[in-house]
């Protein structure tokens, strides 16, 4: 599962949260940024760039149940492994948006199902409502241009 960060000090947060649910800091995986936060738990891997494929699963590579990423680093990684995105509604462009849905849905990718929830309540179903307006223009040009 990706779960989806408003950025870096709330990808801590949400980890910090994940464990005192009692997920397992060893499944854990923190994703992207130059610099590492300095305040991750023990046991929780970060990465600045991974890659979750199919393939690395066959060649044995270790893979976490969760990943936590801020939507502001949605880019230069591959989780096509993980197959479920929970995302909140946060201040962003439709690109940073779209780029974050990109991580686990890809031309290659092996696992075919794929789950999106986003997560509101109050002032950000309005946000939402913006948001998924700029989706829905995206989709228009996207299907201009195939005219």
């Amino acid at each position: 599962m990706l779960l989806v960060a408003a950025d870096k000090a709330h990808s801590v947060a949400l980890v910090q949260a994940l464990i005192a649910q009692g997920a397992p800091r060893d499944q854990l995986l923190l994703i992207g940024g130059r610099s590492k936060p300095q305040s991750i738990p023990d046991k929780v891997r970060y990465e600045t760039s991974v890659c979750l494929t199919a393939e690395e699963w066959r060649d044995g590579q270790w893979m976490p149940n969760i990943c936590v990423a801020p939507i502001a680093c949605c880019e230069g990684y591959s989780l096509t492994w993980m197959t479920t995105m929970i995302t909140g509604v946060y201040p962003s462009n439709q690109a940073k948006r779209t780029q974050m849905e990109g991580r686990i849905n890809r031309a290659n990718c092996e696992r075919l199902h794929r789950t999106y929830i986003t997560a509101m309540a109050g002032l950000t179903e309005v946000m939402y409502q913006y948001q998924r307006d700029a989706r829905n223009l995206e989709s228009a040009l996207k299907n201009l241009s195939k005219l």
